[in-house]
């Protein structure tokens, strides 16, 4: 089969297949580095190779604001300004490696950020109060924020981290990790 044609056909369509990305699209069918740019099609085309992902992420789970259903597809980029994710948590989980993520006031649950450097932050920066309105509350489940294997260059600022229940770290459970924390009303946290 041509690889590298136009995706319709008896062709394979040839495209970035990670579905968090921005470029992904459903029709592809054979992974980028399975053919070079060099061989044109639909290949050679910056937008379809490599996977672009986003640089920052938005959360707003207010009000059934945010999606963490959502697919990229047509106009629709997940995690976007316009098409917010519902939870923190899937955020983290799509983001890569230094990605922004920015969190609306509301209440959120645990959240755990593993092997990843990403920047957390609420809305704080363009008032205080945000600190107070958005909410990190693990309902005694578990620790509210747990990093593990991440280093300074991973952070968490502006939030009430609240409703931790653990042995160790009820409210913020450091594994091998240096995050920046800043700007963090701790309590309510039960060891």
């Amino acid at each position: 089969k041509d690889l590298c044609g136009v995706c319709d056909g008896e062709n394979d369509c040839v495209g970035c297949m990670e579905e968090d990305a921005v470029n992904f699209d459903g029709s592809f069918s054979v992974p980028c580095e399975d053919c070079g740019l060099e061989t044109a099609g639909n290949c050679a085309e910056d937008v379809d190779c490599e996977c672009i992902f986003n640089p920052t992420w938005y959360v707003d789970g207010a009000d059934g604001i945010g999606d963490d259903e959502c697919q990229n597809e047509g106009d629709i980029v997940c995690g976007n300004f316009d098409n917010p994710l519902a939870s923190i948590q899937e955020a983290i989980d799509r983001a890569q490696e230094g990605n922004l993520i920015i969190v609306y006031p509301g209440i959120y649950g645990s959240i755990s950020i593993i092997s990843v450097n990403v920047k957390i932050r609420s809305r704080y920066l363009a008032d205080e109060e945000f600190i107070y309105q958005t909410i990190i509350d693990a309902d005694s489940v578990s620790s509210a924020v747990t990093f593990i294997g991440t280093d300074e260059s991973s952070s968490l600022k502006g939030f009430t981290i609240t409703g931790g229940y653990a042995e160790n770290g009820a409210g913020i459970h450091l594994i091998d990790s240096n995050p920046i924390l800043e700007k963090l009303v701790i309590h309510g946290n039960t060891t």
